[in-house]
This record gives structure tokens, C-alpha cells and sequence, in this order.
């Protein structure tokens, strides 16, 4: 599956210290863990905060976002993780 164009708009917004400081504050309210496999991780690394609506883009709700690890969000694009050689 080609890889998602993404607006300009959201790769900004990706960019900003609003979405980074959101981005932390989710991961660690929700403590750190995948809320699909339940694996729970010691740091930032290894999990992403993915919207599950594009509603209100830069004024996030938490209900707008759901915290994955690598695998599972890739997993909810449709794309298999790469292996690693």
C-alpha cells in the first residue's frame, strides 16, 4: 500500500510544539501503554499518538486521539511493519 500524502496543514501542526506538548501529555496520562496490545513501554519512544478524526485538527480533544505503539498504528493504516535486516 502506497504510503498517505498528508496535507500541509497537518504536517505543520505535526511539527509544532502545541502537537509535541499534546502528544506527551496524552502518552503519559495514559501511561505510557498501546491502547491496542496493552504493552505498556518505559519511555516516549515506540509509541505515537494517532487521531481517530481530523475534526478539530491543532485543538485536539483526548477522545480525538488513541495512543499506539508502532506496530498497532501501522497496523490501523493497513501497512505491515518493515523487517529490520
Amino acid at each position: 500500500m502506497p504510503k498517505r500524502k498528508h496535507s500541509k496543514e497537518y504536517v505543520e501542526h505535526l511539527r509544532s510544539d502545541r502537537w509535541f506538548n499534546f502528544r506527551q501529555r496524552t502518552i503519559e496520562k495514559r501511561r505510557f501503554t498501546c491502547e491496542a496490545c496493552k504493552t505498556r513501554f518505559n519511555s516516549f519512544a515506540g509509541l505515537e499518538v494517532h487521531h481517530k478524526t481530523y475534526d478539530r485538527l491543532g485543538r485536539e480533544l483526548d477522545t480525538d486521539v488513541a495512543v499506539l505503539c508502532v506496530k498497532c498504528h501501522q497496523r490501523v493504516h493497513g501497512r505491515k511493519r518493515s523487517k529490520h535486516k
